[in-house]
Order: structure tokens, then C-alpha cells, then sequence
């Protein structure tokens, strides 16, 4: 995600290209070959200060040629919005997956933040 001050005031915009694609694979585990695999994604893909940015993932655990072998219900999952440059930390939280594989979070950005932050 980007915040950035604009002419008309504040914006957070998620970056859509595939370095910032949300995408993560855990190591492997060396007795099976799986690997978390899982996405982040946002509501929209603009905010602005008083917002609520809805956060949502997906999570799935999947053997070495991609096909999905379990959903790792239950697990933790730590979410954390820092700054780009320093990576000091915004905002974070704690949640856990779902039996479905998905978890959701929310963060309200708070007025008068100026600075760019990844996500």
C-alpha cells in the first residue's frame, strides 16, 4: 500500500504490479515438500484519512507442485503496516484463518499521516 499527500489531501492506493503482488511462500517443510502459500488483498484500492481499510487473505498449504493439500485452519496470522523506508511499524494485529482458509482484519487510517507505507 502507498499513502501519499496529494493536492486534494491524503491517498492509500495498493500498488497492482507483481513486486507488491501480496504473494508469500513459506520454506519448505523437509519432510513433506509443502509450503504456505498465501495472498493479501484490500477491499478497494483507494483510502484516505478516516477510512477503514478492510484487509483480507487467503491461506493454504500445498505441496511442491502447487496442488493444495490442506488449509491450515485455526493458525495465527500477525498482520503489520510499517513505513517503507524505515519499516516502522503503523499499525499491526493478530487474527487467525478460517476454516475456509481466509482471515480479515481492519485498520482505520488516521488523519493527517504522511508518509508511504507497504503492506
Amino acid at each position: 500500500m502507498f499513502v501519499a499527500e496529494t493536492a486534494v489531501g491524503l491517498a492509500l492506493q495498493n500498488f497492482d504490479a507483481p513486486r507488491f503482488s501480496g504473494a508469500y511462500e513459506s520454506g519448505s517443510s523437509a519432510k513433506t515438500g509443502d509450503q504456505l502459500r498465501s495472498i493479501v488483498f484490500t477491499d478497494r484500492n483507494l483510502y484516505r484519512p478516516g477510512h477503514t481499510v478492510k484487509i483480507k487473505g487467503l491461506a493454504r498449504i500445498a505441496d511442491h507442485l502447487g496442488a493444495i493439500r490442506a488449509i491450515p485452519a485455526g493458525a495465527a496470522v500477525e498482520w503489520r503496516i510499517s513505513t517503507e523506508y524505515q519499516n516502522d511499524r503503523i499499525a499491526s494485529g493478530t487474527t487467525t484463518v478460517s476454516p475456509e482458509g481466509g482471515w480479515e482484519a481492519e485498520w482505520d487510517v488516521p488523519s493527517g499521516i504522511k508518509l508511504a507505507a507497504t503492506m
